[in-house]
C-alpha cells in the first residue's frame, strides 16, 4: 500500500496536467495504433531501462508480457500503476512480465521521471518481472504514432499481440484474463519456475502471540487467501498483515520479498503449530502455485 506521502506526491503529479490532457484514460481506451494490430507481431527491438540495461525481444521471447507506454503526467497512469503494484506478484506467479516505458519527452509536457513512479510504489516496483524504461522516438512511431498518453499491448509468448488497450486500472479484468490464459497454455517462463516451494517461519512473540513470516505472504491476495482460513480457527482473536517487511532468502516469493502475519490467540484453545499448518494448507491450495510449503521454527517455543 502506498504511504500517505507517496499518494500525495502521485496525486499532485497526476493532477498537474489534468486540464491539458482531460480524459486521457478515455482516449487510451480508444487507442488503436496505425502500424500494429491484434494478431501482428510486436516490434523486434530493445528497450532501454532506467538501470542502464536493455531488455530485448530475445529476452522477452517465450514470455507473455505487457508493454505499457505512458506519460508521467497522465492521471489514468497513476491508477494503472497502483493496480499493477497490487497485482505484480500474481503476474509474476503466472509468468507475465511488465515493460513500462515513459513516452519520449513525455509527449511534450513536463513531468517527473519514471523513476519517481518506481520509487513511489515501494518494494513492488523492484519486482524482477517489472521493467522500467524510456521509449525512443523510433519506438514511439511504431507503438504510439498517435501520441496517446496511456496505451498498452498484451503480447503472447510467441510474440504476437493479443490485445491493445489503455488505463490498466479500468481494464484490469482483460489483463488478468490474458495472464490466466498464458498460464493455462503453459507459456515458457523462468519466472514461473522461480516460484517453486515456500516456507513459513514461526516465531513466538509472547505466550499468546505468534508471528508467521513467509515468502508467500508478500502479495495481498496471497495473504488474504490465508487470513480467512486462520480466522476460522477456534481461539484465534486477531490477525495483522504486514507485506514487504524484508527480503526473502529463499528467492521463491512471487515478488522476492517477505511478509508476515501476526496472530493473537487463546493458548487454551489452539497452539501455534495448528495455526501454521492451516496457513500451509491455504497456501498450497493457491490455484496459481500448488507447490509444497514447509514450516520452520524460529525458536524452540514452537510446537
Amino acid at each position: 500500500m502506498l504511504s500517505g506521502l507517496r499518494r500525495g506526491i502521485l496525486r499532485a503529479v497526476a493532477l498537474a496536467f489534468a486540464v491539458a490532457v482531460g480524459g486521457c484514460a478515455e482516449h487510451a481506451r480508444q487507442a488503436a495504433p496505425q502500424t500494429l494490430s491484434v494478431g501482428s507481431r510486436a516490434p523486434d527491438t530493445g528497450y532501454a531501462l532506467t538501470d542502464g540495461r536493455t531488455i530485448s525481444s530475445a529476452d522477452l521471447a517465450g514470455h507473455p508480457y505487457m508493454l505499457w507506454i505512458m506519460a508521467t503526467w497522465c492521471s489514468s497512469c497513476q491508477g494503472g500503476m497502483q493496480t499493477l503494484a497490487q497485482h505484480i506478484g500474481e503476474l509474476r506467479a503466472r509468468g507475465v512480465r511488465v515493460v513500462q516505458l515513459e513516452a519520449v519527452n513525455d509527449l511534450g509536457y513536463p513531468g517527473p521521471p519514471i523513476t519517481a513512479f518506481q520509487t513511489a510504489v515501494g518494494p513492488a516496483g523492484r519486482s524482477p518481472n517489472w521493467f522500467w524504461g524510456t521509449a525512443t522516438a523510433e519506438q514511439m512511431r511504431a507503438l504510439d504514432p498517435n501520441g496517446y498518453p496511456d496505451i498498452y499491448y498484451l503480447v503472447n509468448a510467441d510474440g504476437t499481440i493479443a490485445a491493445i488497450n489503455g488505463a490498466p486500472a479500468a481494464t484490469w479484468n482483460e489483463i488478468e484474463q490474458f495472464a490466466d490464459s498464458a498460464r493455462r497454455h503453459g507459456a515458457s517462463s523462468t519466472l514461473s519456475s522461480e516460484t517453486l516451494g515456500g516456507q513459513i517461519t514461526v516465531l513466538m512473540k509472547a505466550g499468546n502471540v505468534v508471528q508467521l513470516s513467509s515468502n508467500r505472504f508478500t502479495c495481498a491476495s496471497c495473504a488474504r487467501r490465508v487470513i480467512p482460513a486462520i480466522r476460522s480457527i477456534r481461539g484465534v482473536r486477531h490477525i495483522a498483515f504486514s507485506p514487504f517487511v524484508g527480503v526473502s532468502r529463499l528467492g521463491s516469493a512471487p515478488n522476492g520479498l517477505l511478509g508476515t502475519l501476526t496472530v493473537t490467540f487463546d493458548p487454551r484453545s489452539v497452539q501455534p503449530g495448528r495455526i501454521a499448518l492451516v496457513a500451509v494448507r491455504a497456501l498450497e491450495a493457491d490455484p496459481y502455485n500448488r507447490d509444497p510449503v514447509s514450516i520452520q521454527a524460529a525458536s524452540g517455543q514452537y510446537r
